[in-house]
């Protein structure tokens, strides 16, 4: 069976981008880093020697390596590629890459990728039920002088009140003493994604995705339109047949 604490390969040309992804990794006990890289030369020997499970890769780098990843070697981590901008993220989601970070990423953006990872490799891990075990079922938010059970089959989205949360149901809106990512941990990231900093939007209740003046706009079964930010794009992308 896999241990639940991943191996992380860092590549990038730039040692500031390095230092970056380091220090985002550093106080999460899942995640192992074994080595880091600045060139191809020195990327692809990591790959082979040190078999990560993941491979946070800068974009050039990527496209520089990507044949001998993909035909010289056995060894096929989870890619996560970091860019500049969302110009290689259509062919990339096309080669299978896991994620794409766009910088400057912010923490939260980062936490988000880091959840979709762990929540990958619990599914290999578990069966589909100890899966469904792992998240909430319902929640208990505090309504008056008591606490409502909300079915989270039932959430349309959740938004952020600075370290507050307001929680939107087909039922009415509810006030969570408890901020987004913490509220995001305990949703099954199947149907929950996060579209900006302040929002996590339930699939289920998405009609359609519109382009206007530029910005990509979820459409909800209630009416309300919400702006997906530039770094959850690629994302949302990934939806797109």
């Amino acid at each position: 069976m896999r241990s639940l604490t991943m191996s992380v390969l860092i590549a990038d040309r730039d040692g500031i981008g390095r230092d970056n992804i380091r220090k985002l990794l550093q106080d999460s006990n899942r995640f192992h880093i074994v080595g880091e890289s600045a060139t191809p030369q020195e990327t692809i020997r990591a790959v082979n020697m040190l078999t990560p499970d993941i491979l946070f890769i800068d974009e050039q780098l990527y496209r520089w390596i990507i044949s001998e990843l993909s035909n010289g070697s056995d060894i096929c981590p989870l890619i996560i590629i970091t860019a500049e901008d969302d110009s290689f993220a259509k062919q990339a989601f096309e080669e299978r890459i896991f994620d794409y970070l766009i910088k400057p990423y912010s923490r939260e953006r980062f936490e988000f990728t880091l959840r979709r990872i762990s929540y990958k490799f619990v599914k290999e891990l578990f069966s589909t039920s100890d899966i469904a075990a792992l998240f909430s079922a319902v929640m208990f938010v505090l309504d008056g002088t008591s606490f409502k059970k909300i079915d989270v089959k039932k959430i349309i989205y959740i938004k952020a009140a600075k370290d507050y949360s307001i929680i939107y149901t087909e039922q009415g809106e509810y006030l969570s003493s408890f901020g987004i990512g913490y509220i995001e941990e305990r949703l099954d990231p199947t149907f929950f994604k996060r579209v900006q900093r302040s929002y996590i939007v339930n699939l289920s209740f998405v009609s359609a995705l519109q382009r206007e003046s530029g910005k990509s706009i979820l459409i909800l079964e209630n009416g309300s339109e919400i702006s997906i930010g530039r770094s959850y794009m690629p994302i949302i992308k990934r939806l797109i047949v």
